[in-house]
């Protein structure tokens, strides 16, 4: 494996692993601690979150993938905010979503 293919593999596993904290989010609630750990699901959601944000600057720094301007962030960022609003709504007319 070369560094390349090393590098997106960090980025893979942590996107999985903000997935699990996802998963015991949903199941166990936000705030709770699982036996043994300090911190809560909420604490280690966002320590994944930086995690990729760190790999993704990881790859961003060796020119694997390119940077974007702070103003492209921000529309990729409301675009899928107005998406998941759409969707949402869509939920809601078909009964699949509860307020």
């Amino acid at each position: 494996m070369d560094l390349k293919e090393h590098l997106f593999q960090i980025l893979s596993e942590e996107c999985v692993e903000t997935s699990q904290v996802v998963s015991k989010i949903l199941r166990f609630g936000v705030y709770d601690h699982a036996p043994g750990q300090e911190k809560s699901n909420e604490d280690r959601l966002i320590e994944e979150y930086h995690q990729i944000i760190a790999a993704m600057e990881m790859l961003q720094e060796r020119k694997l993938i390119r940077f974007v301007s702070e103003d492209h962030k921000r529309m990729i960022i409301e675009s899928k905010k107005i998406a998941v609003s759409k969707y949402l709504a869509y939920s809601k007319q078909h009964g699949t979503l509860k307020e």
